[in-house]
């Protein structure tokens, strides 16, 4: 009767799965930082507005599917800095994505008179003073490239912040429990 009552006690202060998941939702929404996010967002916005620059100085036309490649990027420099496992981590990857799609559909309508009168792409640059009107951004953008710009999105998105289960939450706390024992 001794053991069983000890049993019970013991029983009694093994927390329960849902305060687990809730002291572990806590932790890990101290954890975030959703101006470092966004600053990884920008950081992984550069990197692929580069590579699409790249891109269509090797290709000399429109790559718009470049987007996919740079969302990806963008979505891992909010999730990655800003270590969010809210919804508004997303959201703020998408306002990133945006940003980043019409630095590379400004960078292409940049980019493609320049190859097309003369082979430098450092000419470039000296045109960044010219006026980039909206007809010109888009006459640029086909169906395929709407479609691109859409995925990028939705990539942007949905990498953007970590994506918790409950299982994945109460594995790590009887994994850390049986270490510790």
């Amino acid at each position: 009767m001794v053991q069983l009552s000890h049993s019970m006690a013991a029983y009694r202060r093994t927390p329960s799965n849902s305060q687990i998941i809730r002291e572990k939702m806590q932790i890990l929404r101290s954890e975030q930082n959703i101006l470092i996010g966004i600053i990884g967002g920008f950081l992984g916005s550069l990197i692929g507005i580069g590579l699409w620059a790249l891109a269509v100085a090797i290709f000399h036309r429109p790559v718009f599917w470049m987007a996919i490649p740079s969302s990806v990027l963008v979505g891992l420099g909010v999730h990655l800095l800003g270590r969010g496992i809210d919804k508004g981590f997303g959201i703020a990857g998408v306002f990133v994505m945006i940003l980043t799609l019409l630095g590379g559909g400004i960078l292409t309508s940049l980019l493609i008179p320049v190859h097309q009168t003369s082979p430098g792409m450092f000419d470039s640059i000296f045109r960044l003073g010219k006026a980039v009107t909206l007809n010109q951004l888009l006459a640029a953008l086909p169906l395929f490239n709407i479609l691109c710009c859409a995925i990028a999105l939705v990539v942007s998105y949905s990498t953007s912040f970590r994506q918790v289960t409950r299982e994945q939450l109460l594995r790590e706390s009887k994994l850390r429990s049986a270490i510790q024992q």
